[in-house]
């Protein structure tokens, strides 16, 4: 269920272990730092958004997106099922 909420109720719940914070950044961008109680759910594995990267800076955002939203589409099924699996 999506459910809009307001940043102090996700505060809130967050105290009471309602919601399980998805952080879904590469592996080293949340090596790096995330929010407390986060769990990584990750879009991209950290060679496909260096791959995506690249190609941002070398061809253009149009064609990053495109790449990135193949790889998204390869994986979906698979990024379903480990949020289907969070608490």
């Amino acid at each position: 269920m999506v459910e809009d909420i307001s940043v102090e109720r996700f505060v809130e719940l967050l105290g009471t272990g309602e919601v399980t914070p998805v952080d879904v950044r590469s592996p080293g961008e949340f090596a790096e730092g995330t929010g407390p109680g986060s769990v990584n759910v990750p879009l991209f594995d950290n060679e496909e958004r260096a791959r995506i990267g690249t190609v941002y800076k070398q061809v253009g955002v149009d064609a990053a997106k495109e790449l990135g939203l193949e790889i998204v589409a390869a994986k979906l099924p698979a990024f379903i099922r480990a949020l289907q699996a969070l608490p």
